[in-house]
């Protein structure tokens, strides 16, 4: 394993659970180089004596008024993780699902130079960036992005743009189960494990709206205020609506997303797609419309 020695201790881990025996899980809060774990339960979580203090407990008296109102079984829980690491001061919060193991330290505990690198092409036109990532010989987009824009023929500016911005908040890809949708998968079936063009990363949006996800995302304390997750849609939407949300606002303040190396690898075999399919339904047949009002 890597010898982990982070460059800023004020960076924070925080998830929700409801599967506290997950050996992705267990092994990222065991390897942490700090005391900054942030693990919320819900009604479903039963709490797993190895994580100790990290566990934040669904019953306990709220600590917030969010937290208070904060709805139960629903993935925006992951908001008193957030919560708590920004009250206990992190400059930095990263943050992640319990099926996804970190293997690479290397950038994800060095936010200032992660934040600070503007390698790589800035777009400034909606494109899907995971035809350009993924090495793939037909087809694959990301969760969330509109797919009525798949057959869409037109060119796009994949050249660096002359503006440059400061990087609002980076993605991180994940191997082993890209984040696909629905779908992607009902075609392509739950055993994907597509390999990343190095190459192509990092990359940057500015001004171009593509979804991203809480995956694998790394946030700066400034922009704390953007993490959070809707409970009012469908938890296979809610990081994807609140990405959009939050391009819009770093945009108008001259930030980007910026999109790097995979840090992790997933481990889930998500073997719910056909039941999700009619959850998220809505999503296809308005796919774009969230884009619109935000922009």
């Amino acid at each position: 394993m890597q010898d982990i020695q982070p460059q800023d201790p004020k960076i924070a881990f925080c998830c929700t659970s409801i599967f506290l025996e997950s050996e992705a899980l267990l092994k990222n809060v065991s390897n942490w180089p700090n005391d900054r774990r942030y693990v919320a339960l819900d009604l479903k979580s039963v709490e797993n004596p190895a994580l100790g203090t990290v566990q934040i407990q669904v019953n306990r008296p709220p600590e917030s008024s969010y937290e208070e109102n904060c709805p139960k079984n629903t993935y925006s829980r992951k908001n008193i993780a957030f919560i708590d690491a920004s009250r206990d001061g992190a400059e930095y919060i990263y943050e992640t699902d319990d099926d996804n193991e970190i293997e690479d330290w290397g950038d994800l505990l060095n936010p200032d130079m992660v934040f600070s690198s503007m390698n790589g092409p800035m777009l400034s036109q909606s494109e899907n960036l995971f035809a350009k990532i993924y090495l793939v010989e037909d087809n694959i987009w990301a969760r969330g992005y509109p797919i009525r824009l798949l057959d869409d023929d037109s060119p796009a500016d994949s050249e660096a743009s002359e503006a440059r911005h400061d990087v609002g908040v980076v993605q991180f890809l994940v191997n082993g189960n890209p984040d696909v949708d629905a779908i992607f998968r009902l075609v392509k079936g739950n055993s994907v494990d597509y390999k990343i063009d190095a190459s192509s990363l990092p990359v940057a949006i500015a001004g171009a709206y593509h979804p991203f996800n809480s995956q694998s995302t790394l946030w700066p304390r400034a922009y704390f205020p953007l993490m959070y997750l809707p409970s009012t849609c469908s938890f296979r939407m809610t990081d994807i609506y609140r990405g959009y949300v939050a391009q819009h606002i770093l945009f108008s303040r001259g930030k980007c997303v910026q999109f790097r190396a995979r840090t992790c690898i997933n481990g889930a075999t998500n073997t719910g797609f056909r039941a999700t399919l009619p959850r998220v339904s809505w999503v296809f047949r308005n796919s774009g419309h969230h884009r619109k009002i935000v922009g």
